[in-house]
């Protein structure tokens, strides 16, 4: 299995609030995730920092997991002990008053994998002739649909879809979604500043070509990302699943 990540600050922002992490364990269990400090607070890029560092140095005092199960239970405990300690933080200064940050990561044990999500940083997976989103969303439109005050097509143009509902340091009880991925040929976390201006069509076609290396997806993925605008930091980790399920 073949992974790797990049982060691009875009064309409009000040700053780069994304951090990423892809790291290993002694028993060769991988953690790659994906955060995106919260652009409209104050202090995103120290949120996101903090958690990529707390989670990153717990991974790494693990031996290894022995299954998912394992694995979720870790992810769940962590994420909560991440939110607690950004939490805690914001209270030392007011420059950090309002911070958070989101989370998307994956856990490869085994050759299985775990994916968990905090906020709309996302996962999708490339399954033969499609790419599917394995997350949903935590904001406000994706729950206006699915409580049918809105339409799915209506999500992507609507105006507070922006607005989160979930997100590491500013929620007091926090959510934490898991999915199993058991199949597909590979697997994408990135944050908002992909997703929330690369159409769905344009993403399949670029990380369905096999003709590339990996490291020109990633460039041809930011490069699409600043081509529409480049309004938000992009950031990626994509990982190549070619015989991940069935070594």
């Amino acid at each position: 299995m073949k992974i790797a990540g990049r982060s691009d600050i875009g064309l409009v922002r000040a700053n780069n609030q994304d951090n990423y992490l892809i790291t290993k364990n002694n028993k060769g269990d991988i953690l790659a995730l994906v955060c995106d400090g919260i652009g409209g607070a104050k202090a995103g890029d120290v949120a996101s920092l903090i958690a990529t560092k707390n989670i990153g140095e717990s991974f790494s005092q693990i031996d290894g997991f022995l299954d998912l199960s394992e694995g979720e239970t870790w992810l769940k405990k962590v994420l909560n002990e991440t939110n607690d300690l950004i939490y805690s933080t914001t209270a030392t200064t007011d420059d950090y008053a309002g911070m958070g940050t989101t989370f998307v990561g994956a856990l490869f044990i085994n050759n299985e994998i775990i994916v968990a999500n905090v906020g709309d940083s996302r996962a999708y997976v490339l399954e033969k002739d499609h790419l599917k989103q394995v997350t949903i969303d935590h904001s406000l439109v994706y729950e206006l649909a699915a409580s049918g005050k809105i339409t799915v097509d209506e999500i992507e143009n609507h105006p507070q879809r922006n607005v989160l509902t979930n997100a590491l340091g500013v929620v007091g009880s926090l959510r934490v979604d898991t999915f199993i991925v058991a199949k597909g040929e590979k697997l994408l976390l990135c944050t908002d500043g992909l997703s929330g201006y690369v159409k769905h069509a344009d993403l399949f076609k670029i990380i369905n070509n096999n003709e590339i290396q990996m490291d020109q997806t990633l460039e041809a993925l930011i490069t699409k990302a600043n081509s529409v605008g480049g309004y938000d930091n992009v950031t990626i980790i994509l990982a190549d699943l070619g015989g991940f399920f069935h070594e």
